[in-house]
């Protein structure tokens, strides 16, 4: 229905709803392609990169992909991602699995982007290290609008690279 434009949905909650891969790329693709004017996607806790909380499965980045490809669409109507404990970084909390930067580079790139009009991403419990702390600080410095709200909780950052974060983030910004 939403990729036939006979769903109208301004807001989608479906944190912990195990969407996996698939069902992530599949959605994220019906809402670009479907006019949808959702301004609110919640992706949390939700395996989106084929990974359980355990660390289990086989790392995908495909459905940040196409997230990132639909923040860098002209006139998307997206203004807050929440896609926290999703293991992005292909670890989980008990530093299980291979870490990678794939995905990570991907979201930073794609919000440094000028048609990225996102007002809010909350992207907490993904264990990003310190170097990716690093990489977003640089794309939220590219921004033409600060974004309103950053949720970094419960990453692996150290001092000087979160200090290196709330600088970039700006004054007008939120940083958790």
């Amino acid at each position: 229905a939403i990729g036939r434009r006979a769903l109208s949905v301004g807001r989608l909650n479906l944190r912990g709803n195990k969407v996996g891969v698939d069902g992530a790329v599949a959605l994220v693709e019906a809402m670009m392609h479907g006019g949808c004017p959702l301004e609110l996607l919640d992706l949390s806790d939700n395996g989106i990169v084929g990974l359980n909380a355990d660390g289990s499965g086989t790392y995908k980045p495909d459905a940040v992909h196409a997230m990132c490809r639909w923040l860098c669409a002209e006139n998307n109507p997206l203004r807050e991602l929440k896609i926290g404990q999703n293991q992005l970084c292909g670890v989980n909390w008990e530093g299980r699995g291979r870490y990678t930067s794939v995905a990570v580079e991907a979201l930073c790139a794609a919000i440094a982007q000028p048609a990225c009009q996102l007002r809010s991403l909350k992207i907490f419990g993904n264990c990003w290290g310190n170097r990716d702390t690093l990489k977003l600080a640089d794309a939220l410095k590219r921004r033409a609008v600060p974004l309103a709200v950053v949720d970094m909780r419960w990453n692996e950052m150290g001092s000087s690279e979160t200090e290196a974060l709330i600088e970039a983030a700006t004054p007008a910004c939120t940083v958790e």
